[in-house]
């Protein structure tokens, strides 16, 4: 059976006070919230995507009357059809205006092709330090056969051939020359006196440097950078191995926050680290096995650093933070309050939070404080 759509009024909307949700239609609710002193209400459009159900805010009924709220429940209803989630593309909408205007990437892996980076609106690029993204073939002589050889590349690449695939494919193409000439353009500014590291965490933050370098170049005001060092999984040798690895991370990291004094940014950069899951207290063999809670690093100008966020577990096998007898010890912070609290210095807003972290409402806080 259909949806009955426009079943509320103007006038009824107005006189509704009792504290529920009331279907208009198509998904469309009206939102009534009674306060100790008040009445609010507001709009909601509620819908489902891939299985689950999701509620999107779409204004305050004070503000959006029922005629505007129709409109943008349609929008909405428009988008799923297209397969896309209204929320998501509302959340990237948001991201975008940080950058307005500005076709370079918001994302960059300098990792190879990274899950972090993937998102479904957000242009992201996928690179290895010192990869070379120009098109070959197209070094001749003379200079106007170079230019004619990269003049019909272009035409090639920019040519409406109604092939959704294959347009999507050229488009790649595209974004690729337009960003390997931008970061060949940093090697003719000045470059950074800021020594890295020769190590393959090291030469992935210096890539990060340039990059942030081109800032005034692209003017691009947020970007996301991921950068990976695998070898975490000790099963054995771990007392060596960690020394190695965990050297690697702090000479690397101290590299790219000394860059970002030599640049004047220190500030605006934050630097995190994440990963999958901790170790045992409990030794297997050499090494340690698949754990739970662990510690991760943040480092930058914005952070309220010296500091332990969080409680501090008690190394105890079978003590009050161990999950079992071996010291898989369970974390008193999620990674959601680790993520808002990125994300809110970041510049999302506290309303958006809840959309990006579904689960934030569960925890006491979704600020850790770390970042000022």
């Amino acid at each position: 059976m259909a949806q009955l759509l426009d079943r509320l009024s103007a006038l009824k909307a107005t006189k509704l006070t009792k504290p529920g949700m009331y279907l208009d239609g198509g998904g469309l609710y009206l939102q009534v919230t009674a306060g100790k002193t008040m009445v609010a209400k507001s709009w909601v459009f509620r819908f489902k995507f891939k299985g689950r159900q999701r509620d999107m805010g779409l204004g305050p009924a004070s503000v959006l009357g029922l005629a505007d709220a129709r409109e943008r429940a349609k929008e909405a209803r428009r988008l799923l059809l297209e397969g896309i989630d209204p929320l998501e593309a509302r959340n990237a909408a948001r991201v975008r205006t940080l950058n307005t205007g500005v076709a370079f990437p918001a994302a960059f892996s300098i990792s190879g092709p990274a899950l972090l980076d993937t998102g479904n609106y957000i242009q992201s690029a996928s690179l290895f330090p010192g990869f070379d993204l120009s098109p070959d073939g197209l070094s001749a002589w003379p200079a106007a056969a170079a230019t004619a050889r990269a003049q019909a590349l272009n035409d090639v690449l920019t040519f409406d051939n109604g092939l959704t695939m294959v347009q999507a494919a050229n488009q790649v193409r595209q974004n690729a020359v337009t960003l390997n000439g931008l970061l060949k353009s940093a090697g003719s500014t000045a470059p950074l006196t800021t020594v890295f590291p020769g190590t393959t965490l090291g030469s992935q933050m210096q890539q990060v440097a340039e990059i942030i370098k081109l800032r005034t170049t692209t003017g691009i005001s947020r970007q996301v950078f991921f950068c990976s060092l695998s070898g975490f999984d000790t099963h054995s040798g771990q007392s060596w191995q960690q020394w190695d690895l965990f050297g690697q991370v702090s000479d690397a990291m101290r590299a790219l926050y000394d860059a970002t004094l030599e640049m004047g940014i220190a500030d605006k950069v934050t630097t995190f680290t994440e990963t999958d899951f901790g170790r045992t207290l409990q030794p297997s063999g050499t090494g340690t096995d698949h754990g739970w809670g662990g510690h991760n690093l943040v480092l930058g100008g914005a952070v309220r650093g010296g500091d332990i966020y969080g409680t501090f577990p008690m190394p105890a096998l079978g003590g009050p933070d161990d999950a079992n007898t071996r010291g898989v010890l369970i974390p008193t912070t999620s990674l959601d309050q680790y993520g808002a609290t990125l994300a809110s210095w970041f510049g999302v807003t506290s309303d958006a939070l809840t959309q990006v972290f579904p689960n934030i409402g569960k925890f006491a806080t979704a600020n850790v404080g770390f970042l000022g």
